[in-house]
Order: C-alpha cells, then structure tokens, then sequence
C-alpha cells in the first residue's frame, strides 16, 4: 500500500511529465504541407509541361520536349503511369509527379538537369538549359 506522500509525489511526477509533454507539443511546428503539384493534361503548354517532358525523357521514354501537351505527351504519360502502376489516366498530377522527379546536382548532365533548369527559368533564375 502507499503512503499519502507517495501517492502525492507519484502525482506532482504525473503532473510534471504531462506538462512537458503540452509544452514540447506546443513548441512543435507543424508538419510542412505536401507540395502543390500543378496538374497537367492534353492541351497544356508551357514550361511545367517542357519540364514533365524532360522528366519523361530522363525516365527513358521517347518524347519530343516542344512544351505542348498533346496526344504524344498523353500516351507517354499513360505508359510511364502502367509502368510504376499508377492509375493511368494521361494527366501528370500529384500521383505522377513524385515519380518523375529525380535528384540532380552539381556537374551533371542530361534530361532531368535540363528539367531542373526549365524549373528554375520559370522562377527567374535565367540559366541555360
């Protein structure tokens, strides 16, 4: 059995424990959003559909990179989609974009740096792609 002064410290301990657990929570910053994927689709244009063809092609697919969403586009889409077993629906949205992307970095070439490069152009950056 315990004593009144255990019981007491027991719960000043149970106290205490439960208001550091309220002030970490507190002190805690939300979980970052998931990014904002545009959604792109037959008739689209522009440069989020220069960088998905890039992207396409960097993935192995052969697609002309023109900018322009049209029927070629789509049917890459839908294959590059069956292939990683999305649902296969041509659009390139927030399902399909997490699978195009890759990581890129300093001294290297190809497809997906020409996609981070149209990326960046379309914020301002000015690089050559």
């Amino acid at each position: 059995m315990l004593s009144g002064t255990r019981i007491r410290r027991a719960w000043v301990t149970l106290a205490v424990a439960c208001a550091a657990l309220l002030a970490a929570l507190a002190l805690t910053p939300p979980a970052a959003a998931a990014p904002s994927w545009p959604a792109l689709a037959n008739g689209t244009s522009g440069a989020n559909v220069t960088t998905a063809q890039y992207l396409l092609r960097g993935a192995g697919y052969d697609i002309s990179v023109d900018g322009a969403f049209g029927p070629a586009t789509e049917n890459t889409v839908i294959a590059f989609q069956t292939s990683k077993g999305y649902g296969a629906d041509g659009v390139i949205g927030a399902q399909t974009w997490p699978g195009l992307i890759v990581t890129v970095s300093e001294g290297q070439s190809g497809d997906a740096v020409s996609a981070a490069q149209t990326a960046l152009n379309k914020h301002g950056h000015g690089l050559s792609v």
